[in-house]
């Protein structure tokens, strides 16, 4: 997510109708703060706006936009999506290479107990 987010947010940002300039600052927000704020139900875009004053800066309509209760979420999720499809590929991975290297070690089992011998 840390790769997929700062692009995300630039171009969501961008598309609203923010900057340049400043759609590249506010870009630059640490994916872990704005998965805590989604969790929390804050738009952590809206907050740095506050805070830095950057109102004047943005037009009326895009400042409407990113303020939005669902615009924030909406563009978070499609930098979740792509990392959890990720993280659900990799986990498939892994369960099929677990399941391959049972299914060799079967035979192995097998004639230890043909022969009497424990699996210790």
């Amino acid at each position: 997510m840390t790769g997929v987010l700062p692009h995300t947010l630039f171009t969501g940002l961008t598309g609203a109708g923010v900057n340049y300039l400043v759609a590249k600052s506010l870009s630059s927000l640490p994916p872990t703060d704005a998965i805590f704020s989604a969790l929390l139900g804050i738009n952590p875009v809206t907050e740095i706006v506050t805070l830095l004053h950057l109102g004047p800066q943005i037009s009326p309509s895009a400042l409407a936009t990113i303020t939005r209760t669902t615009w924030f979420p909406g563009v978070l999720a499609q930098a979740f999506m792509h990392s959890l499809k990720k993280v659900f590929y990799v986990a498939f991975a892994m369960t099929l290479f677990g399941a391959i290297i049972y299914y060799l070690r079967e035979p192995i089992r097998k004639n230890n107990r043909i022969e009497g011998k424990s699996e210790k």
